[in-house]
């Protein structure tokens, strides 16, 4: 998980001032992909907008990776499509995390790749 820079243009100067590290959040197995999920907030909480890292630490690159905090029965309408980040190999998604979240909440992945969908994910710190 590399620390990414942020880039400001001021007048045409660029000034470049590095993130705060992300904190974890976990990693799993899915399919061949061994995931590690981060939040870069401090900690991801409910009724907050968050973002996301995912990092495919062994196995490639899936095609795609959809995602989401809450029941692993959800409604595709309702799941984040993460983009891919090349420049630092992971996928990123801005996942706002429902003010109640019932029992048994993670944050799922569907992991895609040459058409198969697999699901998976991590147990969200604090939540039940």
């Amino acid at each position: 998980m590399s620390t990414r820079p942020a880039v400001l243009i001021v007048l045409g100067a660029t000034l470049t001032a590095c993130l705060a590290s992300p904190s974890p959040v976990g990693s799993t197995t899915i399919g061949t992909y061994e995931l590690a999920v981060y939040s870069e907030e401090n900690s991801a909480t409910a009724g907050h907008t968050t973002d996301f890292v995912i990092d495919p630490t062994t196995g490639g690159k899936p095609t795609s990776i959809r995602c989401w905090v809450g029941p692993r029965d959800l409604p595709d309408d309702q799941k984040v499509r993460a983009a891919y980040d090349r420049p630092n190999a992971e996928f990123d998604a801005i996942i706002v995390i429902p003010a109640a979240l019932p029992s048994g909440s993670k944050f799922f992945m569907d992991v895609e790749t040459d058409g198969v969908v697999e699901t998976g994910g991590v147990k969200m710190p604090g939540v039940d």
